[in-house]
C-alpha cells in the first residue's frame, strides 16, 4: 500500500470539514465577528472598482474612484457660458499584498498514526484539519484587528476620537447609540454603521438591547441592518488594540476590506502527487480560501502547511479633496467609553 493510499484513505478533507461543520458547528470555535463582517457579503459587496493587476510575486490591486465636487464651487450665474470648466480626474490608490507576509501554521502527522486513526475513524484527519484551520483563522483575526488602529480615520470636527458612553455606577449617563448616529450622519455615512467593541459598550447595547444575531453559524448582518440603526457585535481583540480597555469603533460597511492572495490556486497551482499535495481549502466558519500543502519526508512522517497572505486595508486617505470638509475621513470612527 503506497504512502499516498495511507493519506488519502481519509474522505476527501474540503468535504468531510463541510459536514463536519454542518453537523456540529460550534467545534469550540471562538466567533470571530470583526473578520466575519469583513468576509460578510454585506461588506464585501461595497468592494468597487478593486481590480488586481500586474502579475508578479507582489500583488497588486488597485482602487479607482472620483472625488466629490463642493458646493463652495459652483456658481450663482445661471446664464449659459462657453468655457466649460475643470475636468474631473478619477482618483486611485494602489495596495500590495506580499505572499511572504500573512498567517501559517505547520504540523506533522505520523504514517503510522495516521494510518491507525482513519482506519477507526473515517473523520479524524478532517478533524485534526478542521483544528488547525481553526488556529489559522484564529491568528489571521488577531493581525487583522492589529492591522486596525493604523486605519481609524477623522470625525467631520478633524478630531481622531470622541467620548461616547460613561457609567456612572450601574446607570449610564449618556446616549451612546444617539451620538454615534449623529456623528455618522455628520460624515455623510451610507447605509448603517456597525460598532466592533467589548467591556463598557458591550454592557450598554446589551442594555439597550442591540445585541447583534451573531452566533457560530452565520452572522445575518442583513436582517440586523434592517432592524436597526446601528448593528453591534462583540469582539474583544479591538479594545486591546486600541490603547485602552474601552475604546470601540464604528465602522461603515464597505469602509474596511480583508485583501488576501492565495499562491496555490489555479490549474497550475494545484498539485497531487503520491508524496506531495498543493491546492487551497476553504474554512466554512468563514469562506476564507487557504493555501495548503502535505508533503512525505520519507522519515515515517507528513508534513503540512496551512498559510494566508491576506491584509487588511482601508479608504485612501484622499478619498476626498484637501480642501473638502470631510478631508481625512475614511468612515472608521474611534470611540471610548469611560467609567466615573
Amino acid at each position: 500500500m503506497s504512502i499516498y493510499s495511507e493519506l488519502v484513505q481519509c474522505p476527501n478533507v474540503q468535504a468531510s470539514i463541510n459536514q463536519l461543520f454542518l453537523a456540529d458547528p460550534t467545534q469550540s470555535r471562538e466567533v470571530e465577528s470583526f473578520l466575519m463582517f469583513l468576509t460578510d457579503p454585506v461588506n464585501r459587496s461595497m468592494l468597487q472598482g478593486m481590480t488586481a493587476i500586474g502579475d508578479s510575486r507582489i500583488r497588486t490591486v488597485e482602487a479607482v474612484w472620483k472625488q466629490r465636487y463642493l458646493e463652495t464651487e459652483t456658481s450663482s450665474s445661471a446664464i449659459n457660458g462657453c468655457e466649460g470648466g475643470e475636468m474631473g480626474d478619477e482618483a486611485t490608490e494602489k495596495y500590495e499584498i506580499d505572499p511572504d507576509f500573512g498567517t501559517k501554521i505547520e504540523f506533522s502527522i505520523e504514517l503510522s498514526k495516521l494510518r491507525k486513526n482513519c482506519k477507526t475513524n473515517a473523520q479524524w484527519f478532517a478533524e485534526e484539519v478542521q483544528a488547525r484551520i481553526d488556529q489559522l483563522i484564529r491568528g489571521v483575526a488577531m493581525r487583522t484587528s492589529q492591522e486596525l488602529p493604523a486605519l481609524v480615520g477623522q470625525f467631520r470636527d478633524g478630531t481622531s476620537a470622541k467620548d461616547a458612553l460613561t457609567r456612572d455606577g450601574n446607570a449610564f449617563v449618556n446616549n451612546a447609540l444617539q451620538l454615534i448616529n449623529r456623528q455618522y450622519r455628520e460624515i455623510n455615512g451610507w447605509n448603517r454603521p456597525f460598532v466592533f467593541g467589548a467591556g463598557l459598550i458591550a454592557d450598554y447595547f446589551e442594555s439597550v438591547e442591540f445585541g447583534c444575531c451573531a452566533d457560530v453559524l452565520s452572522i445575518d448582518l442583513g436582517e440586523f441592518v434592517r432592524r436597526h440603526n446601528v448593528g453591534f457585535m462583540y469582539d474583544r481583540r479591538i479594545p486591546e488594540q486600541l490603547s485602552g480597555d474601552e475604546g470601540f469603533v464604528a465602522v461603515a460597511p464597505g469602509a474596511l476590506q480583508l485583501l488576501y492572495f492565495n499562491e496555490y490556486e489555479g490549474d497550475r497551482q494545484v498539485m497531487d502527487q503520491p508524496d506531495f499535495v498543493q491546492g487551497t481549502i476553504t474554512d466554512p466558519l468563514t469562506q476564507i480560501p487557504i493555501d495548503w500543502w502535505a508533503s512525505f519526508d520519507r522519515c515515517g512522517k507528513w508534513n503540512f502547511s496551512l498559510k494566508l497572505a491576506h491584509m487588511l486595508v482601508g479608504m485612501p486617505e484622499h478619498l476626498y479633496r484637501a480642501n473638502d470638509p470631510l478631508s481625512g475621513v475614511n468612515y472608521v470612527l474611534r470611540f471610548n467609553a469611560t467609567t466615573e
